[in-house]
């Protein structure tokens, strides 16, 4: 690839991360207002795990995309772990469709980043 086409392809990634950071950060305030005493922990852990740690993590992937993912990875497991420790295997699958998808293929893309950052400064 032709070095403005990657610097390029770069941008487009770490804009789509802040903005889909930015779209959760707001989704997890809004649901905040929704905890409740009975699943306090696991509801907090989803939040936080879930949704506002990915803004914080999407502006790091502009400086550390390795960093962003290994931080994706660990929020990833997280936020399933408190979507099984609440509902068990019906969880995972509500919270993998709500939140943890979209932070995979973030995740994925921060690791085409990094990828491609290692090989132009081969």
């Amino acid at each position: 690839m032709r070095p403005g086409l990657v610097d390029g392809f770069a941008t487009t990634i770490l804009a789509l991360g802040i903005g889909w950071g930015v779209v959760a950060f707001f989704q997890g305030l809004i649901a905040s207002f929704t905890l409740n005493s009975i699943h306090l922990a696991e509801s907090l852990a989803a939040i936080i795990f879930g949704f506002l740690i990915v803004l914080p993590i999407a502006i790091v992937a502009v400086w550390w995309p390795k960093a962003s993912v290994a931080l994706l990875a660990l929020s990833f497991v997280l936020v399933e772990i408190s979507g099984f420790a609440d509902d068990g295997l019906r969880g995972i699958f509500l919270v993998a469709q709500k939140v943890a998808l979209p932070d995979l293929l973030l995740m994925l893309a921060y690791a085409y980043l990094a990828h491609i950052k290692r090989k132009s400064h081969l």
